[in-house]
């Protein structure tokens, strides 16, 4: 699948959920949160509980092939 149509499935917002942006990177929910952890996906903590993630970060990444840190 495409970038821009894995960009067009999700809604114009700015930032993803967890859920969204995980079922864009087709991982586990264990491999995603791994990911925010070590900060190989680009994420903003916005209380104990709430993670969002910048979709033009994730989406940069993607067509990069690189990790963000």
């Amino acid at each position: 699948m495409s970038i821009k149509k894995i960009a067009s499935l999700t809604s114009d917002e700015d930032v993803l959920i967890s859920k969204e942006a995980q079922r864009l990177l087709r991982c586990s929910r264990g491999v995603f949160y791994r990911g925010i952890k070590n900060g190989t996906i680009p994420s903003i903590r916005l209380g104990p509980r709430k993670i969002v993630i910048p979709k033009a970060a994730l989406m940069r990444m993607l067509q990069e092939g690189t990790n963000i840190k």
